[in-house]
C-alpha cells in the first residue's frame, strides 16, 4: 500500500501516512470549509489499510486548531482504525503548553474511544 501524503495548506493539516510503518502524522491546521470533501478521501484509504494493518497504528496529531466539523472526522478516523482486529492503536496527542482547550479535546477522545493515549506538552512555538 502506498503512502498518502497531503501537503498543508493556510487551512488544511499535513497528512502524513506511512501504512508499512503504522506511523500516521497529521500536523497544522484543520479550518475547512467542506470537511466531507477533504476528510472522505483519507477514510477511504484507511478502510484500505485496515484491512492488514501494521501490528501497531500510531496516530501522532499535532493541531494548532481545527474546527467542530474537522474533530468529527478525526473522531471518525480513530474508530475505523479501533475497529480493526490485527493491530494495536497509540496516539500521540500534542498540545501547546497555553492551550489546555487542545488537550482537553484529546481526552475527551481518548474517554469517547477508549484508546491508549500520550498527552505530550509543548512550547506554543514547537507545534
Amino acid at each position: 500500500m502506498e503512502n498518502l501524503t497531503i501537503r498543508c495548506t493556510i487551512k488544511t493539516p499535513e497528512i502524513s501516512f506511512n501504512p508499512a510503518m503504522g506511523l500516521f502524522e497529521i500536523t497544522g491546521v484543520s479550518l475547512i470549509e467542506n470537511t466531507m470533501e477533504f476528510y472522505n478521501p483519507i477514510l477511504i484509504w484507511l478502510e484500505e489499510y485496515i484491512k492488514n494493518p501494521h501490528k501497531t497504528t500510531k496516530f501522532v496529531f499535532k493541531l494548532t486548531y481545527s474546527n467542530t466539523s474537522s474533530f468529527q472526522f478525526i473522531y471518525d478516523m480513530l474508530n475505523l482504525i479501533r475497529s480493526a482486529e490485527n493491530t494495536h492503536l497509540v496516539v500521540d496527542w500534542y498540545y501547546a503548553s497555553d492551550d489546555l482547550d487542545m488537550k482537553e479535546i484529546g481526552e475527551d477522545y481518548k474517554e469517547a474511544s477508549e484508546v491508549d493515549f500520550n498527552f505530550i506538552e509543548v512550547n506554543p512555538k514547537s507545534i
